[in-house]
């Protein structure tokens, strides 16, 4: 059992995906290229070992660029050169709906590592209406983020945020 699926054994329901949500900027056929930990370097050089599984498209921002956070960012900076790109398969987030028959959303919550508003920016809020929205917003531009804010304010929904974190209540 791979180490995510691991966490979650013995939850009836689940069903895992190993791809990545991107939006079509970001997607070559089928394809992206994401930035991750080479595999074996937490263990090799001394690093949390919850760092071996970060990966981004972003190489600018989150934290494998070592940029944002609270829990390590400053300290990875020294382990850039342990960065490898890597291709992974991508669809949309209506793909991902589509494919695994998705009919009801309760919660939406994402950490995706600079990546979250333009995940959260392709879910039709009309059409499936969260009663909670969480996303990660340390790696989040500032502009994205206030877009983000403004759209979920606009569609009726209460938003905090400590700039770390993003949660929206209907």
């Amino acid at each position: 059992t791979p180490p995510g699926q691991a966490t979650y054994a013995g939850w009836a329901g689940l069903r895992f995906a190993n791809i990545a949500v991107t939006d079509l900027e970001h997607r070559f056929g089928e394809s992206c290229m994401m930035l991750r930990v080479q595999d074996g370097a937490a263990a090799e050089h001394g690093l949390d070992p919850w760092m071996e599984g970060l990966a981004s498209f972003f190489s600018d921002r989150s934290m494998i660029a070592g940029i944002g956070g609270a829990w390590g960012a400053s300290s990875f900076i020294d382990f850039r050169h342990l960065r490898t790109w890597q291709p992974v398969t991508c669809v949309t987030l209506s793909e991902l709906f589509l494919t695994y028959e998705i009919q009801q959303l309760d919660a939406f919550i994402v950490d995706a590592e600079g990546y979250d508003a333009r995940i959260l920016n392709q879910l039709d809020l009309d059409r499936w209406r969260p009663v909670l929205i969480v996303i990660e917003v340390v790696s989040v531009k500032d502009e994205e983020l206030e877009a983000v804010v403004a759209r979920l304010c606009a569609q009726g929904y209460a938003v905090v945020t400590d700039h770390m974190d993003l949660l929206a209540l209907e």
